[in-house]
């Protein structure tokens, strides 16, 4: 038996804490340089719309872009072990320079508390470390913020005094919540793979010490070899077999007649290959054997006997039954996972719902006027805002595919009026300068059976997708009749893919070019999601590109069955 504590290459840490340290670190690079990327694109767009602003905030900016590099570099060190340390001093010190950011008078308190608040939230959901340490980042964080808001002598309006001072104050808690479950779920994780390990290791070492059994027999079928190895499988010594028959022995009474007709095969001159037949032990015990008989013969042809190997197989099905409980564990884990990051999404979801509607409200001026430097930033937090929902809503999106738990409600479509929902749906994001818009849709497209929500999914994800690539010339959405079913094609002149890169358009998290998406946006989740919607709903998927000419994507869905047609009528969506 291999125990759980024991080390070696590629298995798990002794203990959780173990394991929780090492994720840390394995996340931290990553991390650092998130928080280095948006820290140094938002001083960039200071520098460049806001320059008085920039050069009073200098200080504090160098140091919060010096926070993720100093912590990368030690965690490369001996300090890698201590992880967690590195995470929390990284995260005090960063708050600490963006809180005393607000002592310069130029720096807005509402815009400094959203970035707190986000960064709270930001940590529990990405960060693997303890519910502990969230908790001393959250409260620190929330102190230290205070601590400032009360130092400084900005004039504020009453109005939103209440979220500056409360808002840090709910994140905090949302994030505390947040890492206890996700503290939970990590925890009961690793024991689940410290015990798939255990098992993994016994299964192992029983298929590594499994005997095999070596019989010979003579014409007569008469046993003359029985090696040690039959011995410890049959509990019968040599001298107790010599000289009698299988039947007489190991072969049970039921399936005589279908051993003897193989024996006769065999000496007939047949080829016998493989043979799976249950046997009695010495003791009564019936196991399952596997034989496979190899005929012995003189070179005149005369049928001297044959050889067996037989191997225990008990130990396999028990192992076999013990996989199965495994994989029900597995599935039980990863549907635990999927729970988690459905909770989390919706936790989410809800701060940033108030954080967009608060900004609605100060663009309309309902906490009284607001100058036009202050509505262009904070049209760039509502921004910023609605990308990380959508990147929320994906990751939910995800989540309920891998877990399926995607319900079908099917019913008859017609396509144009589909489409027309999609280009109202989308007509703001069609305005985009330099690039045209074409719908090319046949006015006679047969009915398809379909679930027309996430067809509009997969339509609308391809179409922005396009749109978003795309900066100059055209958009193209076709549909047409083809093969008992329609094929939709959308294509576009933008960007291109490489040739290289097409086979893995389609796996989470990745995506063509790391430039592209740090230009244009996206976490590589949308065309994931569209061929998993596109499998589900019984289609295919194909894409053609070529870089700096653009990129084609042709899907098609089945139509619906003669004779449903007639039926459609009112079920049609329109």
């Amino acid at each position: 038996m291999i125990s759980p504590t024991e080390t070696r290459p590629g298995a798990l840490p002794r203990s959780f804490r173990e394991y929780r340290e090492a994720a840390v670190a394995a996340s931290l690079p990553t991390t650092c340089g998130v928080v280095f990327a948006v820290t140094a694109v938002y001083a960039a767009s200071q520098w460049i719309f806001r320059p008085e602003v920039f050069q009073a905030a200098s200080a504090f900016i160098a140091v919060q872009v010096a926070v993720p590099v100093v912590a990368w570099l030690a965690n490369l060190t001996t300090l890698r072990r201590h992880a967690q340390r590195i995470a929390l001093a990284a995260d005090l010190i960063y708050t600490a320079s963006l809180s005393a950011q607000m002592l310069v008078p130029q720096t807005s308190v509402s815009g400094v508390a959203l970035f707190i608040a986000v960064k709270l939230l930001a940590t529990a959901l990405f960060f693997p470390w303890s519910a502990r340490t969230q908790y001393a980042s959250a409260v620190a964080t929330v102190v230290l913020y205070w601590v400032v808001l009360a130092a400084t002598d900005k004039p504020v309006d009453p109005s939103a005094r209440l979220h500056q001072v409360l808002g840090p104050v709910i994140a905090g808690v949302l994030a505390a919540a947040g890492a206890g479950r996700a503290e939970r779920v990590r925890r009961e994780l690793y024991r689940r793979d410290a015990e798939r390990e255990e098992l993994v290791g016994r299964l192992q070492m029983i298929l590594d010490r499994m005997p095999i059994g070596c019989v010979m027999s003579d014409v007569d079928f008469r046993y003359t070899y029985w090696n040690p190895a039959a011995e410890a499988i049959f509990g019968y010594r040599l001298a107790e077999v010599r000289g009698k028959h299988p039947f007489e022995l190991i072969i049970p009474a039921e399936t005589r007649d279908q051993v003897g007709d193989a024996i006769e095969r065999l000496v007939a001159g047949e080829p016998l290959g493989g043979v799976r037949a249950r046997s009695l032990t010495k003791d009564g015990r019936r196991i399952v054997c596997e034989w496979t008989s190899t005929p012995l013969r003189r070179r005149d042809g005369a049928f001297l006997g044959t050889l067996s190997m037989c191997q225990d197989v008990t130990e396999r099905q028990r192992a076999d039954e013990e996989r199965a409980i495994l994989v029900e564990e597995l599935r039980a884990a990863n549907r635990l996972k999927s729970d988690f990051v459905a909770t989390m999404s919706h936790e989410l979801r809800t701060p940033l719902n108030v954080i967009l509607g608060y900004n609605d409200l100060l663009l309309e001026g309902a906490f009284g006027a607001v100058a036009p430097e202050q509505s262009s930033v904070i049209r760039r937090v509502v921004q910023s805002a609605s990308e990380l929902l959508e990147l929320i809503n994906a990751t939910l999106d995800v989540s309920r595919l891998e877990s399926g738990r995607v319900p079908l409600q099917r019913r008859h479509v017609r396509f144009v009026e589909l489409i027309t929902q999609l280009d109202a749906e989308t007509r703001e994001a069609q305005q985009k300068s330099g690039v045209r818009v074409e719908w090319r849709i046949d006015e006679d497209l047969p009915l398809l059976f379909t679930d027309p929500v996430k067809l509009k999914v997969v339509l609308k994800n391809l179409f922005t997708n396009a749109l978003k690539f795309t900066d100059e010339g055209a958009v193209i959405v076709s549909a047409k009749a083809r093969d008992d079913g329609v094929e939709i094609r959308v294509a576009d002149s933008g960007i291109g893919i490489s040739a290289e890169t097409l086979p893995i358009i389609f796996e989470p998290f990745r995506q063509a070019d790391s430039s592209a998406a740090r230009r244009h946006g996206g976490v590589g989740l949308g065309l994931y999601i569209v061929r998993r919607m596109v499998d589900t709903l019984g289609g295919r998927i194909e894409v053609e590109s070529e870089v700096g000419r653009g990129t084609v994507f042709r899907i098609w869905f089945p139509v619906v069955a003669e004779g449903e047609a007639a039926g459609a009528g009112l079920a049609a969506v329109g």
